[in-house]
């Protein structure tokens, strides 16, 4: 009886690192004309530029991109925020201020947009660092 609970215990914990692997959304394209290229292929709007770097009082970064889409009679809208630092290291330096601009955009589309909690990520990889929507994030692949 212990050995069949123990397999049936591993199985089910294969099980779960596996779909935790498979479900959890990618980052977005580490290049980012190809991530706005990506989101616009998707049906977002999208757009990379210094503009962005004034409405998101981002300091050090290479470059910003930011990506909407707004559907109101599906589920595949969302938003991105996706910003690109010269290193990985000025990336971590930033982490705690974009933490802290990621509430403040979180608390905004609480109150103005139906985005449920469980659909907002907030990421580092590499020289990037990403927050938005799950859809959005799969979609600047």
């Amino acid at each position: 009886m212990k050995k069949i609970f123990s397999l049936t215990l591993v199985c089910v914990l294969l099980l779960g690192t596996l779909f935790a692997l498979t479900s959890c959304s990618a980052a977005p394209n580490a290049d980012p004309d190809k991530a706005v290229a990506a989101l616009e292929e998707a049906g977002y709007i999208a757009t990379k530029g210094s503009k962005i770097f004034d409405m998101f009082s981002v300091e050090s970064a290479e470059s910003v991109v930011a990506g909407i889409k707004y559907d109101k009679d599906s589920d595949e809208g969302g938003w991105i925020v996706a910003i690109y630092y010269k290193d990985a290291d000025t990336a971590n330096e930033h982490w705690d201020a974009i933490v802290k601009l990621y509430e403040k955009v979180q608390q905004f589309c609480s109150i103005t947009v139906d985005f449920k909690e469980s659909d907002l990520v907030i990421n580092k990889s590499g020289v990037m660092i990403y927050f938005g929507t799950k859809n959005a994030v799969k979609a600047a692949k």
